[in-house]
């Protein structure tokens, strides 16, 4: 067995001072060797099982070292370091002896006494041992006496017998059934939040952190502990249970715990490794009170010690649990309190006392090891240093205190209303990080700011899009006159008006009129499908509806007006009234977003014009925004994002240029267009950002970005690596990223990364509240949770919006009362996100609570898809799923159960759904089961749902690809689908394809064929044989022939081990590479 690790090095450390009798200690120890056979034992294997076996030539002796000759000044640090060098050096089990006495000598009355032993030797019930009889032999050689001390009744190696022989059949099946049904269902890790992402293999570094808990709270926990029918460590245990809970988010936790598993009175007095580790699992469902808490805690502990004697190894194999490198399985939280009295060494005529040596060395993510020293409780935190920073274990200690005091002040009190922040955290998080009050002019309006630049620059360009511009003056004046028609049309105050237009300056004119005369507009979809579409109207019910007259033809049945703006603009004008302007209020609605929702119809969200104003400000403030500056305006006008990039510029008198979807969507054209305008304001979500990088140079980025001030990074998560590798490839554009939902006006967060992002953190953060914003970091029960820790994010303050139309159900369940400013009246509302302060107020994005999810930039809830879907005759029941084959690749997996013997292809399932929710949301996978996996709650176990498999058959000559360019064209898809072959009818989209994924095959074409495809025409024509068709079309057309219509398409004997040592032998083996699982 080669030695290499000292990760199961146990020890002791103590400071004497006086007379030390030197021989006498040497005498003594010796003396110990030969009553206790653990401290000569050697190890090895017979065939395949591990032996011991009992040497007494090789004695524990005790190593003086004297380091007198050094200066007085030197000779502690020297000593520490000696005694550090002892603690780490490894044991070698073959070889032995498997302890160590080590004194170092200062002068002749200080010395520092190291104890260190394999744990595979003995445990800490055994050096209490040591304790005593050293204290006894000490004292009677250093009198010149013969030793106290008796024979021992029986040795450990009696012990390993006894228990091999007593613990099966009967005995070892009750203990095997009792955990088998008391871990049934038990959640399969502690997912605490760590400060670095937890590796694949984590190793055993650690640090301790020392604490004590006051005399009056020791008082406190011992009378609570009394009235309640409990022993303090099922108090403490409990604390720890809360203290988890709070900072995992689960209600059901599991906490390991060390007991000394000596049931004879025989073994009181032996030395070895005696102690079994038992799971104690803490229930906190329905939120107990701290009564009803420890009512079940003390259940769960007498049973647990009850059943002690099953061995962890067995127990581990009984309930098949699998090896995890990454963390120890069932616990990783150990938790034990210890007497002080059994631990302390009194040696005659000398003063002893303990001191810490830290071992570096960590077995568990976290070990709370509790003294009791009598009049107060003497902790040590040890913890992973691979996974957690020191202040954040201080905070934690703090949060374990806190929690005990409001635990033995309140214990009548539902656990989850006791606060366990500190006031200086209170004050931090509520109050000094939610100071952001900012004088903005809330009581304008956009129209009047508008017109104050058209005063100042009246021929300056304003709106720009691929059909016209119109300056400033004449953007005022179209304005004007449409809302003079309108209200010629009986519109003002209190009215919806729907937009059914394409992204236009035409479009904004339609928005400015309808402010103007006091109304909101609701953005429509002009490619939204027909029954979404009545859904959304018959809803909203509109007074009346801006369009085309072709657009006119898509609309569905509605009572609404119909104003069509292309039709004879000389009649309307001779007809229409002058403009009339109109009181405002701030708090009058602005526009109605429809999202996506989880009962299977959009949901409406209301936004007023004091927080759309404000968010407007924001953003004219931070990205310090001026006349000079060009905006891209790429957003869809159905998305929150697209009105501050309409009017954030428009008000400071700065340019806005509309680009069309198809130069939106394309990362080259996109850049082409950023150069060529001089665009210096852009946003686009970070799938756009990769595809930038993975399809030019930084040469190209560089050229193409010049005039860029901001790029703007909204709608995803934004990768730490996509960040990183903007700034190495373009690092004269600054990125920022924007969060916000639709219900708050947009953005709430900025975070500006100015230079290379140096963190651990895989997400870039999302930053901190921006003016007139407060934010919260909330546990289920709404109380803070503390910094580092995960909670959903409650936003309040000027952008929180009216609520959901016709909706007010929906509307109370997320708008709530704000209990934390201190204001009546005000509301927060709850996101669903998934978050947690860092230390410096900076907030970190985690992902959703829900199964909201963004793909590409859309805000999808997948509850709307399965509710969509289950309207399907032949579905029986469905869950839907997000799956990355690959990073970046995102498609949505469609889980079916046939209500029939039958189900529908997949094709005819997307058909159906394709007439009731937009492309974004059709699944692109489906895979069939005989029934949902439900876990114990009853609930469908979303992790456990099998990973689609795209099955790719071989294909029949009639299906293999043709042409030239159909074969060409395979290879970009293979490439880009991660495919081993293409079908020549396979359709792009039906295969793994998605927007942005069309826009790197646009590139591709032009890159490799030299042909320029538009990306509409990826839509229009997304099998393999279409599109060669198309290609080679354009080919022709470049050749003067007319382009053809398309067509859409994971002791001395050798003698066993105990079942304890059984485990500590293999894991000593595995040590190097494996965590340990004691």
């Amino acid at each position: 067995m080669a030695p290499g690790s000292n990760v199961y090095n146990e020890h002791c450390a103590l400071r004497i001072r006086g007379p030390l009798q030197i021989e006498a200690l040497a005498k003594s120890i010796n003396e110990l060797r030969s009553r206790h056979e653990m401290l000569s034992v050697q190890f090895g294997q017979r065939g395949d099982a591990p032996v011991q076996q009992w040497q007494p030539e090789a004695g524990v002796k005790l190593e003086h070292v004297s380091v007198t000759s050094l200066p007085a000044s030197e000779r502690e640090a020297a000593a520490l370091g000696l005694a550090q060098q002892m603690l780490c050096q490894p044991f070698d089990l073959e070889q032995g002896p498997l302890a160590r006495f080590g004194l170092f000598e200062l002068n002749n009355t200080d010395f520092m006494l190291l104890i260190v032993f394999h744990h595979i030797a003995a445990d800490g019930w055994s050096l209490g041992v040591l304790y005593q009889e050293l204290e006894e032999l000490y004292a009677a050689f250093a009198a010149g006496k013969a030793s106290p001390l008796g024979a021992l009744p029986i040795r450990y190696t009696d012990f390993v017998s006894w228990q091999s022989a007593w613990l099966k059949d009967d005995v070892l099946a009750t203990q095997q059934a009792y955990w088998n049904q008391q871990l049934a269902g038990a959640p399969a890790a502690l997912e605490l939040p760590t400060d670095y992402l937890r590796p694949a293999v984590l190793r055993n570094e650690g640090k301790h952190h020392f604490f004590s808990i006051s005399p009056a709270l020791t008082g406190r926990i011992r009378a609570l502990s009394k009235q309640s029918g409990v022993t303090p460590f099922m108090t403490l245990l409990m604390n720890l249970q809360l203290l988890l809970a709070r900072y995992s988010g689960q209600d059901d936790i599991l906490i390991g715990t060390s007991l000394a598993n000596r049931s004879l009175p025989e073994l009181e007095n032996v030395v070895g490794l005696f102690l079994n580790n038992v799971v104690l699992r803490g229930r906190l469902q329905g939120n107990p009170t701290v009564t009803e808490l420890l009512s079940r805690t003390r259940q769960t502990v007498l049973e647990a010690f009850e059943h002690k004697e099953m061995p962890f190894e067995q127990l581990l194999q009984s309930l098949h649990i699998q090896r995890d490198l990454s963390r120890s399985p069932l616990f990783q939280v150990l938790f034990v309190l210890q007497d002080k009295a059994w631990f302390d060494l009194k040696l005659a005529g000398l003063e002893v006392e303990a001191f810490e040596l830290e071992s570096n060395i960590a077995k568990f993510d976290l070990y709370l090891s509790l003294v009791d020293r009598e009049t107060d409780l003497y902790g040590s935190l040890e913890y992973n240093t691979q996974l957690f920073k020191p202040e954040t274990i201080e905070r934690m200690v703090e949060h374990f205190i806190m929690l005990l005091e409001a635990v033995t002040a309140q214990p009548e009190q539902p656990v989850h209303a006791l606060s366990m922040l500190t006031r200086q955290e209170q004050q931090t998080m509520l109050s000094d990080w939610n100071q952001t009050q900012q004088a903005f002019a809330l009581e304008q309006t956009i129209p009047n700011l508008i017109a104050r630049q058209a005063a100042r620059h009246p021929d300056a360009l304003a709106l720009i899009d691929q059909k016209k511009e119109l300056t400033y003056t004449q953007l005022q004046s179209r304005a004007q006159w449409l809302a003079g028609l309108l209200q010629g049309n009986d519109i003002g105050p209190g009215h919806l008006v729907g937009l059914y237009l394409p992204r236009s300056v035409d479009m904004v004119v339609g928005i400015l009129a309808t402010w103007m005369v006091g109304s909101a507009y609701i953005p429509l979809d002009t490619f939204m499908p027909r029954e979404r579409l009545a859904t959304i109207l018959d809803e909203a019910q509109p007074a009346l509806i801006l369009t085309t007259r072709e657009l006119q033809e898509k609309l569905p049945p509605t009572s609404a007006s119909i104003l069509c703006l292309d039709t004879n603009w000389l009649a309307l004008a001779l007809a229409q009234p002058a403009f009339e302007p109109v009181e405002h209020d701030p708090q009058q609605l602005a526009y109605v977003i429809y999202t996506s929702g989880s009962t299977g119809r959009p949901k409406g969200v209301m936004i007023h014009q004091q927080g759309m104003l404000n968010h407007l400000y924001i953003k004219v403030q931070d990205l310090q925004l001026k006349q000079s500056d060009r905006i891209a305006q790429t957003a869809s006008h159905c998305f929150d994002i697209s009105i501050w990039q309409f009017f954030a510029g428009l008000i400071t008198g700065s340019q806005v240029h509309i680009l069309s979807d198809e130069v939106a969507h394309d990362q080259t054209r996109l850049l082409q267009a950023v150069q060529d305008k001089q665009i210096s304001i852009l946003e686009i979500v970070p799938s756009l950002l990769r595809a930038m990088l993975e399809t030019s140079s930084e040469a190209e980025l560089q050229a193409t970005t010049r005039s860029l001030r901001w790029m703007l990074v909204t709608g995803e998560a934004l990768p730490t690596e996509l960040s990183q590798r903007w700034w190495q490839a373009n690092p004269g554009v600054p990125l920022l990223n924007a969060y916000g939902p639709t219900e708050c006006s947009d953005d709430v967060t900025h975070f500006a990364i100015t230079s290379r992002p140096e963190t651990t953190l895989t997400i870039m953060p999302i930053g901190q509240a921006l003016a007139n914003t407060r934010l919260y970091v909330l546990d289920a029960y709404l109380q803070p949770v503390p910094v580092g820790v995960a909670g959903q994010l409650f936003i309040g303050g000027t952008g929180v919006g009216h609520g959901y139309l016709g909706n007010p159900q929906r509307t109370a369940q997320t708008f709530i009362p704000d209990h934390l400013s201190g204001e009546p009246g005000q509301r927060l509302y709850a996101t669903g996100d998934l978050v947690r302060f860092l230390t410096d107020g900076v907030i970190d994005f985690i992902g959703r609570i829900d199964h909201q999810v963004k793909i590409r930039g859309f805000r999808i809830e997948l509850e709307e898809i399965e509710a969509v879907l289950q309207q399907h005759p032949a579905i029986r029941e469905n869950v839907t799923l997000v799956y990355e084959d690959v990073p970046g690749n995102q498609q949505i997996v469609a889980y079916v159960v046939a209500a029939g013997e039958e189900l529908p292809d997949r094709e005819e399932l997307q058909n159906f759904l394709r007439t009731k929710l937009p492309a974004y949301m059709v699944p692109t996978l489906f895979v069939t089961l005989p029934a949902l996996p439900l876990s114990s709650n009853g609930k469908i176990d979303r992790r456990v749902l099998p990973a689609p498999v795209i099955e790719e058959v071989k294909l029949q000559e009639e299906q293999l690809p043709h042409t030239e360019m159909e074969q060409a064209l395979a290879e970009i898809w293979q490439k880009l689908l991660g495919r081993i072959s293409i079908g020549r009818h396979e359709n792009f989209f039906e295969i793994g394809g998605h927007s942005l994924l069309a826009t790197q095959l646009i590139t591709r074409i032009r890159q490799q064929l030299q042909v320029e495809v538009p990306l509409r025409d990826i839509f229009q024509a997304p099998t393999l044989a279409a599109l060669a068709t198309l290609v080679e079309a354009y080919e022709q057309v470049e050749k003067g022939y007319r382009l053809p219509d398309i067509t859409p398409a994971t002791r001395d004997i050798l003698l066993p081990l105990s079942y304890s040592q059984q485990r500590l032998w293999f894991l000593d083996q595995l040590a190097m590479i494996a965590p340990p699982i004691t």
